[in-house]
């Protein structure tokens, strides 16, 4: 999530109101609140660290919250970074320029804060779905996935006759996953186009959804971006209710619904809406520039164009990184020349420093 000041949006942890004050420095200023009381809780762990580990003085409030603008530090996120998308027919014409973001890089931030793209682990799997899954499956049209991961509810009936009310009014299939909401205890035999879901693998099984109704967590949202599906969001706390109005404005689902809000007749429109085929067609064409970016590779160039490479670089092997530099002298070492020269009785440890 973005921690680097900006009047585009608040903190996703903060969640600021009012109209008195200008909308965009209210959003700046969110950061250093959160930041402020972030510090509160852990400037004795910090200082405690500088002081004995880094020889470093200790940070007052004042110094501490802001430092890492004050000193422009590097950022990298990583976020899905959007090619814009011209749907034809059944094809997706990809203009070559990246103009669009799940979170556009605000104008207000420098060149020292960049976005990657998503960074992933390619998986091989080997996991096999219970044969009563993989009949549900293919007995009908793609189910929707209802899902909550580890949110805890104080009372799990509510929740599951909501979402099977829903289920009725919408007449879709659906994957509901137990997760620690305790969802299965209440679905019982409620309908046959329901399948009560334990854990399985999103990568796995997101690909054979029709839609992802979740609770807004950056993995989960993210997982459903990648399999090419729409998103239900239903925010708890935290920066679910960020996630959720990104993938809002995407256009990739329909508004959040906070969960306190919830209710049947809601949760029906907003899978009807997140059905629609414009929202698919968005949803699916992320799913395939996510596919086909590699944030790993864009990550790599952001903190090599941010590191002084030139200054790092052993003198003699200029594949290898200097660890140590002869006294006296501009010449930098890595720690394989080094020990071979003093092998060899060309330099001592004492000739040289770290």
């Amino acid at each position: 999530m973005p921690w680097s000041p900006t009047r585009a949006f608040p903190h996703p942890l903060v969640n600021v109101r009012g109209n008195r004050i200008d909308p965009g420095l209210m959003n700046y200023l969110s950061y250093s609140l959160f930041e402020s009381i972030t510090w509160q809780g852990l400037s004795s762990v910090i200082n405690k660290f500088r002081s004995k580990v880094l020889a470093l003085d200790r940070l007052g409030q004042s110094s501490a919250v802001g430092a890492l603008q004050r000193l422009k530090i590097p950022h990298t996120y990583c976020w899905l970074v959007l090619i814009s998308f011209i749907p034809l027919g059944h094809s997706v014409l990809m203009e070559r320029c990246r103009s669009e973001t799940l979170i556009n890089k605000p104008a207000d931030w420098d060149a020292n804060i960049s976005i990657a793209g998503l960074m992933r682990i390619p998986r091989s799997h080997t996991y096999q779905p219970p044969s009563s899954l993989a009949q549900f499956l293919e007995s009908g049209p793609p189910p929707i996935y209802i899902g909550f991961g580890s949110i805890v509810v104080d009372n799990p009936r509510r929740l599951t006759d909501i979402i099977i009310k829903a289920l009725q009014i919408t007449k879709v299939r659906a994957l509901i996953s137990t997760g620690w909401a305790n969802l299965g205890d209440t679905i019982g035999d409620a309908s046959a186009h329901i399948y009560e879901l334990g854990d399985c693998p999103h990568d796995w099984l997101f690909p054979q959804v029709s839609c992802v109704v979740h609770h807004g967590g950056a993995g989960t949202t993210f997982a459903g971006l990648v399999a090419g599906k729409p998103s239900v969001i239903i925010p708890f706390f935290g920066d679910q209710l960020f996630w959720g109005d990104s993938v809002y404005r995407a256009g990739a689902g329909p508004k959040p619904i906070p969960w306190k809000s919830l209710t049947s007749e809601g949760l029906a429109q907003a899978i009807e809406a997140a059905m629609d085929p414009q929202v698919r067609a968005t949803a699916y064409t992320m799913g395939l520039q996510l596919n086909a970016e590699n944030g790993t590779q864009h990550a790599l160039r952001s903190i090599e164009a941010a590191l002084p490479m030139e200054t790092m670089r052993c003198s003699i092997l200029e594949d290898h990184a200097a660890a140590w530099k002869v006294r006296g002298t501009s010449i930098r070492l890595s720690a394989v020349v080094m020990e071979t020269l003093n092998v060899a009785g060309v330099l001592q440890y004492t000739d040289v420093k770290l």
